[in-house]
């Protein structure tokens, strides 16, 4: 689904899918251990077929609801969800941290992520729309969110790729050169496919090429999705497609469909009981956020997971909806080792180094040490295997922040920590009061409530000598106001904060700590922490 009415309604031209059919034969599937197609059926690692249930949500554009909103899901008996995400070129870019942060919140809502590039929707006839090559570099430079996921996350390419009136090659190539390109830097998700024409392949292009798409990836693990809207809109239509991926032992989702679309109808009860009986996935577009003539497709009524849609109703509690007919992944119920917690990560800054250290956590059987030089990431890891709970990281520039994170892992997967930083100095450079690393600052945003949040920023004196009139710096990733502060000065440049002491704080003696306080208010997307310093000082600092 396009977020711009404008473009999404190209997908009212009720116009004849064509009759080519799928060819090819089946294929003999490589043997490999993650969540796979096997026998043209999405299977886990333990060979349990694995039939998608779940709702597309649109997180890039609200990104402050996703937390909620994948607890409500899953507290309505859906099994996966497909997250919107945004690659930079239309949309903010959602970045590593950000993903390996929903990741974790899928994982914790025991939901299977299907992740999407939305940038690419139309692109031919979007006015600048992204490339699917361009979507491939997008998933190279995040890669390691996703290696070590193959269980828990699948990676859908990009969002109805090619818009009207585009030359066949350029979804069959684009799509065989991004499914190559990705796995070559050796990601191996399954990864899903759309189709072109606005996701609805009302040409027939992906029914009549998925097989040779199939089969340029090498590891034979491609789902495809179709986006059944308007051009659905008749039982026949619906059956027709799905029976042509059936008889060429192709695998298919349904990735989004609508109970209507812009007052057009679809063919909605068809999907819904076709793809139980065929033991077909579907998502249906989608929780919440929809406007204008689109906002009939919302599930629930403003984000509230107990309110909802008559459109929700249908998709959740009718007889072939979500809750009567979805089966929660294997990996989240079965009898082995449960996730490991998430790690407590501190970083000490040294001379040309930084000292990791991070709390043990109950069933990790190693840790993984990444880092970046921002808090988005990429990160890259830097040691793994690890079965200590601390790590030197040296040979680093020093006046240079490096940002890190630290995953317990387990045979059940990994769990990242928070990103903490830190900044070398010479130890001949010197610096006020506690001196090069003698001091933490810690700041801790957690306490929001979605269009506000108290900031507590504290600095701790860990040296033998006074600190003495510190000046901390904070910088915020999405824009926000200061409605109050409490125990500093505050100055506010964009989304950078100063603060400074009062007269009665200005000396932090060793072994003691100082806090300040904000409140904040934001209209758009949550203000987090992504940098901040004590100045000279070279604290360790670590970002909630």
């Amino acid at each position: 689904m396009n977020h711009s009415t404008l473009t999404v309604l190209r997908k009212l031209a009720r116009l004849p899918v064509a009759a080519a059919l799928l060819g090819g034969a089946a294929v003999t599937l490589p043997s490999h251990a993650d969540m796979r197609i096997q026998n043209a059926q999405l299977v886990e690692a333990n060979g349990t077929p694995f039939i998608m249930r779940g709702v597309n949500v649109p997180h890039a554009w609200y990104t402050d609801k996703t937390a909620q909103t994948l607890i409500d899901i899953a507290a309505r008996g859906a099994n996966s969800v497909r997250l919107v995400l945004a690659n930079g070129v239309r949309w903010t870019r959602t970045d590593e941290a950000a993903v390996r942060d929903l990741i974790a919140k899928c994982k914790a809502a025991k939901l299977i992520a299907v992740l999407e590039v939305h940038d690419t929707t139309g692109y031919g006839e979007q006015a600048g729309a992204s490339s699917l090559d361009q979507a491939a570099d997008y998933w190279v430079s995040i890669k390691n969110a996703l290696i070590g996921q193959e269980d828990y996350v699948i990676v859908n390419i990009g969002n109805e790729p090619i818009g009207n009136g585009q030359a066949a090659s350029l979804w069959i190539d684009g799509t065989k050169n991004a499914i190559t390109k990705i796995r070559a830097a050796g990601i191996k998700n399954t990864i899903m496919v759309d189709g072109p024409t606005w996701g609805q392949d009302w040409q027939g292009v992906m029914k009549a090429n998925a097989a040779q798409v199939f089969a340029s990836d090498p590891l034979l693990n491609t789902v495809f999705s179709i986006h059944m809207y308007a051009v659905y809109g008749t039982d026949s239509s619906v059956s027709d497609y799905l029976a042509a991926f059936r008889a060429a032992q192709l695998p298919l989702v349904v990735g989004e469909f609508g109970n209507t679309f812009q007052g057009q109808p679809v063919a909605v009860n068809a999907i819904l009981s076709l793809a139980q009986q065929y033991g077909i996935g579907y998502m249906p577009w989608s929780w919440s956020g929809n406007g204008g003539s689109d906002a009939s497709l919302d599930m629930v009524n403003g984000f509230n997971g107990a309110s909802l849609t008559a459109w929700g109703e249908l998709a959740f509690n009718s007889a072939n909806g979500i809750t009567a007919t979805a089966k929660r992944a294997t990996i989240f119920t079965g009898s082995g080792p449960a996730l490991p917690g998430v790690p407590a990560a501190t970083a000490t800054a040294g001379d040309a180094s930084v000292a990791l250290s991070w709390s043990a956590v109950s069933g990790a059987t190693s840790y993984d040490v990444a880092r970046a030089l921002s808090y988005g990431g990429p990160f890259t890891n830097v040691a793994t295997a690890l079965t200590s709970t601390s790590y030197s990281d040296s040979g680093l520039t020093n006046n240079t922040t490096y940002f890190y994170v630290v995953s317990a892992r387990n045979s059940a997967g990994a769990t990242p920590s928070a990103v903490v930083s830190a900044t070398p100095k010479s130890s001949s450079s010197g610096g006020g009061g506690g001196g090069s690393g003698a001091c933490t600052l810690t700041v801790d945003g957690s306490n929001d409530w979605g269009s506000g949040q108290i900031t507590r920023v504290s600095l701790a004196n860990t040296g033998t000598s006074n600190v003495v009139d510190w000046t901390l710096s904070v910088t915020e990733s999405n824009d926000f106001t200061v409605q109050n502060s409490w125990n500093a000065s505050v100055t506010k440049a964009g989304r950078v904060l100063t603060l400074t002491p009062a007269a009665w704080n200005r000396t932090v003696a060793p072994g003691s700590t100082v806090e300040a306080g904000l409140q904040l208010a934001y209209s758009s997307g949550r203000p987090v922490a992504i940098a901040a310093s004590a100045g000279s000082l070279g604290c360790a600092v670590t970002l909630k």
